[in-house]
């Protein structure tokens, strides 16, 4: 995580960290068809998310996203067994293209650190997942709104993110 955090920073240095802006936001995070062996899952779970960006030219920006779980969320497979799971932790790296002034479609790759509590087995278990995903986003004067997958793959679900960042 530290070494992920250093890298960020660095290019945000290389890059000019004075014409960027800092903001913070809540992320909405709605985890579907995770497959437990005995049925899908399905959990919420939302995010305190601090965001850098810097804007390239009148098209291009990017942002680096770091998050923090604000709670959890359980359901039960099809048998009755009860999975907590929560967000530790994640970082997104967003490659954004203005379609208009207001209106863009962005590329991101997002690290979550996810824990889980199996209650049949009564143990915890995490683990890091990661993926490619998009977004379409509507940004207005401070406010930044964004809806899209951000995470797909196999067994672990399927990921919508919903969101607003504030910047400063």
């Amino acid at each position: 995580m530290k070494k992920i955090l250093v890298f960020i920073m660095s290019i945000a240095t290389s890059i000019g960290v004075s014409a960027g802006s800092l903001g913070v936001g809540v992320s909405m995070h709605n985890w579907s068809d995770i497959d437990s062996g005995y049925g899908d899952l399905s959990v919420n779970i939302p995010t305190l998310n601090f965001t850098y960006e810097n804007r390239l030219d009148n098209n291009l920006a990017y942002q680096a996203k770091i998050g923090f779980g604000l709670s959890d969320d359980s359901d039960n497979d099809d048998d009755g067994d009860s999975y907590e799971i929560e967000i530790n932790n994640l970082i997104q790296l967003k490659g954004m293209y203005f379609l208009s002034e207001n209106v863009y479609g962005a590329v991101t790759y997002t690290r979550f650190e996810v824990e889980a509590y199996i209650e049949y087995e009564d143990e915890s278990t995490s683990g890091t997942e990661n993926d490619f995903g998009f977004l379409l986003g509507y940004k207005l004067d401070n406010l930044d709104f964004h809806i899209g997958p951000t995470y797909s793959d196999g067994d672990a679900g399927n990921n919508i993110e919903v969101g607003f960042t504030y910047f400063f």
